[in-house]
This record gives structure tokens, C-alpha cells and sequence, in this order.
């Protein structure tokens, strides 16, 4: 767990999150791993708002 402190009187700011960094992210992928059901799904799916592809 990350925490910062700031400003005066001191406050601690906590955050429940840990920071994900990409490179750390995409290590943990398999990139000839086949999408999932649902990912081909998403996938196949047209744009359902104002996106512009």
C-alpha cells in the first residue's frame, strides 16, 4: 500500500491501490494466448456510443 504525506497541518494520504506500471503489466501476458469468449465478444461488438473507429 502506497501512502504520501502533504501539505500543513501534515495529512497522510493512503492509497488502496497499488500503482501499475505497463511494462509489468504486459510481462504478466501471453501474447499468442487466444482471446477469451467474452473478449472476442467485446470484440466483435460494433461502437455502442460516439466512438469513432
Amino acid at each position: 500500500m502506497r501512502h504520501d504525506i502533504v501539505g500543513y497541518p501534515r495529512l497522510l494520504l493512503i492509497h488502496p491501490h497499488p500503482r501499475y506500471r505497463l511494462d509489468a503489466l504486459q510481462a504478466e501476458c501471453d501474447p499468442l494466448a487466444e482471446p477469451t469468449t467474452e473478449d472476442q465478444r467485446w470484440l466483435d461488438n460494433g461502437p455502442v456510443g460516439n466512438e469513432f473507429l
